[in-house]
C-alpha cells in the first residue's frame, strides 16, 4: 500500500507540473498580440480547460488529505465536535 501511495503521489506531482507548464504556455499564447483574435481566444478557452482541470486535481487531493486526517482523529478518539 505505501508503494502504491507514493506512486500516486509521483503521478500527481508529475501531472501538477505538466499542467503548470501548459498554463503558463497557453498565457503566454492568449497574451500574444502577434495571434489573430480568434487564435488568442481558442488559447484562452485552453487556459480556462487546464485551469479548471489543475484545481479539480488540487482539490481532490486536498479532499482525500482531509479524509485521512480525521480518520486519524477518530481512530485516536478525538472526534471533532459535530454542529447542529
Amino acid at each position: 500500500m505505501a508503494q502504491s501511495h507514493l506512486d500516486e503521489n509521483e503521478l500527481r506531482s508529475q501531472l501538477i507540473r505538466q499542467l503548470q507548464d501548459s498554463l503558463s504556455m497557453s498565457h503566454e499564447m492568449m497574451t500574444n498580440p502577434k495571434l489573430d483574435p480568434g487564435g488568442r481566444e481558442r488559447w484562452a478557452q485552453l487556459h480556462a480547460n487546464v485551469a479548471r482541470v489543475l484545481n479539480h486535481i488540487l482539490k481532490d487531493h486536498q479532499t482525500k488529505e482531509l479524509e485521512r486526517r480525521l480518520r486519524e482523529l477518530e481512530a485516536a478518539g478525538h472526534l471533532p465536535r459535530k454542529i447542529t
